[in-house]
């Protein structure tokens, strides 16, 4: 039986991504209705997913708004000029194209190994830098444009390009960090990467950086795909500016990838879905509840990652386990200060156990506001570290 804790503040990669991400940082498995009001396992941005479960989602279609007017629904928008590429001395990639309110992924070529690191060498620190692990053997910067060119968000443009990526590791291989790359907060809402069969790896959200600074605990690494092009979702949001924005974010991450030295626990991101209606001059506190399946016996959290956006005042996250209930995650949120946080120790848990999750909305509007991939939309997920990989779901 648990005693009652509280989470403190743990900087690991953050799944909001929010996310989608966190952060993503873009997904869902489960219910996507415009006001879900049903927990499921597998859950995050604009897309299905199946967070370590290993189940296969349809992607997402990525959708490009092109009207001022923040109240634009989701995939509506008309013609908005299309995000495209800007290559610095290389053929230019094709440019993303806006049709019918979505627009579509540009394939990216494989991305390499970071000069810094070389197989079974350690990697050089620049002063000031955040150190990677002792045990990282080779890292690897993941660019939705692989790093020689800047994606173009014109003014007055809300949008969600897709790149695919060939994972640049030859064989199995566990991340043991991940670093964000963001290059332009201005517009970047968040980006999340996915795998070939859907499940979330990582993301960014606002606030995330800062989850960079603590590193997983020892004994668990996180779980990248050997095979099958991953795809990295970007949200930018440009609706209020006056001029083309630039950006090339992404992330860096560091792996261990002989199989021998392997960390003890592979982990995934899994995302517990919530209610995000807010209904206008209203403030709520929606809780959703899902019971879980640990389908090897017992499933270890590690730490937990809410999100949602503007609206977002405060996330709680509750555990029942037979007749005691524990408190994981209580506190306030805002989106600009998006982090993951422990649980010190790790919370286990078995089949029939019941998370309870809580998105509290304040909407002093006179919009009533539901789930959506936009900016003014809202999202309520708790992201959660968890292996072993494929042994939790939550439905």
């Amino acid at each position: 039986m648990m005693t009652k804790r509280m989470a403190r503040r743990f900087m690991i990669p953050s799944s909001l991504v929010g996310a989608c991400v966190a952060v993503a940082a873009s997904a869902i498995g489960c219910s996507s209705a415009a006001n879900p009001s049903t927990s499921a396992t597998s859950a995050g941005h604009p897309a299905a997913f199946a967070a370590g479960t290993g189940a296969s989602a349809a992607p997402a279609a990525p959708v490009t708004t092109g009207v001022p007017n923040k109240t634009a629904p989701t995939g509506t928008g008309g013609s908005a000029a299309p995000v495209s590429a800007a290559p610095i001395g290389t053929t230019p990639l094709p440019p993303t194209t806006a049709i019918a309110g979505t627009a579509a992924a540009a394939p990216v070529p494989q991305n390499t190994p970071d000069p810094q690191g070389a197989e079974g060498t350690p990697v050089a620190q620049a002063a000031g830098e955040i150190p990677w692990p002792a045990d990282c053997e080779t890292h690897y910067k993941l660019m939705i444009n692989q790093g020689t060119a800047k994606s173009q968000v014109p003014a007055g443009v809300e949008t969600h390009p897709q790149g695919s990526i060939k994972p640049p590791w030859t064989g199995d291989v566990q991340a043991v960090a991940f670093h964000p790359i963001t290059d332009n907060k201005r517009i970047l809402h968040h980006w999340i990467l996915y795998a070939a069969d859907g499940s979330f790896l990582t993301g960014w959200a606002p606030g995330a950086d800062e989850n960079a600074k603590n590193p997983l605990p020892a004994d668990v690494g996180m779980y990248l795909p050997a095979t099958g092009n991953m795809r990295m979702d970007v949200h930018y949001n440009n609706l209020t500016g006056t001029k083309v924005e630039e950006d090339a974010s992404g992330v860096e991450v560091c792996v261990i990838s002989t199989p021998s030295k392997f960390r003890k626990n592979t982990a995934t991101v899994v995302g517990i879905l919530g209610n995000a209606s807010a209904p206008a001059h209203q403030h709520v506190d929606n809780s959703t509840t899902c019971t879980v399946t640990a389908s090897m016996g017992t499933a270890t959290v590690v730490s937990n990652s809410p999100h949602m956006h503007q609206l977002g005042v405060h996330a709680k996250l509750v555990l029942k386990q037979g007749g005691m209930t524990s408190v994981v995650h209580d506190g306030d949120f805002t989106f600009d200060n998006q982090h993951a946080y422990p649980l010190d120790p790790p919370v286990v848990v078995k089949t029939g156990d019941q998370f309870t999750v809580t998105c509290s909305y304040t909407n002093d509007t006179a919009k009533n506001v539901a789930f959506g991939q936009n900016t003014e939309d809202e999202m309520c997920f708790n992201f959660i570290n968890v292996y072993p990989k494929g042994g939790f779901s939550c439905h």
